[in-house]
């Protein structure tokens, strides 16, 4: 059996010490959406950690669905495979360190903006960094998924 070397990803504490070190803006992938009709601007998020947060998330967002992408056209067929495996950990691991970058992102953006965590409305983030809530047009549904893990 042939092993392929594939290039090891970053570890994850590297990554984060490397985006909350100063002048690491360059990069910056910023929200775009417009505030819509219907929410509410808190404010501007002022926390340069949390936005480097976001952009890394939104990074690695497009990471996930390449590798999805991939996944899908590579192993159709071939599923039970070493090479499908390892691309199913690599999209694993993007969507754990995904999701621990938004939540980073949340807290700082809940530190900041308390008023934002009210279970009856929906916060977002909107262009130049606008911190804005919405009415959620449900909120049982949204409680009792959140309670049973469904997303």
């Amino acid at each position: 059996m042939v092993e392929t070397k594939t290039e090891s990803p970053k570890p994850f504490i590297q990554i984060i010490h490397t985006l909350l070190s100063p002048g690491n803006q360059k990069s910056l992938i910023k929200p775009t959406r417009e505030i819509e009709l219907g929410e509410m601007p808190l404010g501007t998020l002022t926390n340069e950690e949390a936005k480097r947060c976001y952009g890394l998330a939104e990074g690695l967002k497009k990471e996930v669905l390449d590798i999805t992408i991939f996944i899908i056209r590579t192993f159709s067929t071939a599923k039970d495979t070493p090479k499908y495996f390892q691309a199913m950990n690599r999209w694993t691991l993007a969507r754990k360190r995904e999701s621990a970058l938004r939540s980073i992102f949340w807290v700082a953006v809940f530190e900041q903006f308390p008023d934002a965590i009210d279970f009856r409305v929906q916060a977002a983030v909107r262009k130049n960094w606008e911190i804005v809530v919405y009415k959620k047009s449900s909120d049982l549904p949204t409680l009792i998924s959140g309670l049973f893990g469904s997303s």
